[in-house]
């Protein structure tokens, strides 16, 4: 049980490091997933 606060530690700089990944994860997607509908929209005309 003493290795619930190291554990602590880790977790919450593994989170912030998740959050910033999470947002460009989320950013890139947006970004994929707008490219991806105007393809096909172009490719139904």
């Amino acid at each position: 049980m003493s290795s619930k606060p190291s554990l602590r530690t880790t977790f919450s700089s593994l989170g912030a490091a998740a959050t910033g990944a999470e947002i460009a994860e989320i950013y890139v997607s947006q970004r994929l997933t707008r490219t991806l509908s105007a393809e096909r929209r172009f490719r139904q005309k």
